[in-house]
């Protein structure tokens, strides 16, 4: 391997001043010249500033898979694979149970709020059936038979 050498340029320059008769120079030592041959690269065109430089042709690399793949690797994938299957399963039962147990949990608050109606509901029987005979269409609908010891309209 070559190894790299850097190298430096001199620059002499000499001034003269008007009043005096002697002449300053000044010697730079630059840079290495490495850092100049590479191109310089600005802000990119499309401003995406945070895209790596592109090295190589897309097309050029390439991932390529093995052919075959050996006894070992084969059984932890297959492992692996039976794992997941079974988490997966086990996370399915699990959401179907917690469905199931909202499910119930939501008739059973159901079934207490129209307990909780019925006990509410204000009551007056009809003691008199004559009554009934005499009520028009629409308050007759509004009645409701419970059924009792009394049987009677309410």
């Amino acid at each position: 391997m070559a190894s790299t050498e850097t190298s430096t340029t001199t620059v002499t320059s000499s001034v003269k001043l008007p009043d005096s008769s002697f002449s300053i120079k000044a010697t730079l030592d630059t840079v290495p010249t490495e850092r100049y041959a590479q191109p310089t690269s600005g802000k990119p065109v499309a401003g995406r500033y945070w895209k790596p430089k592109q090295t190589a042709k897309f097309s050029s690399v390439r991932n390529v898979k093995e052919l075959r793949s050996s006894w070992e690797t084969k059984l932890k994938e297959k492992m692996e694979k039976k794992k997941l299957q079974e988490m997966e399963k086990a996370m399915r039962e699990e959401k179907r149970l917690t469905k199931r147990k909202a499910r119930e949990e939501k008739i059973e608050r159901q079934k207490r709020n129209e307990e909780y109606l019925k006990k509410a509901e204000v009551v007056q029987e009809i003691k008199n059936p004559k009554k009934i005979k005499k009520l028009t269409k629409k308050q007759f609908k509004l009645l409701k038979y419970v059924p009792s010891v009394t049987n009677k309209y309410v």
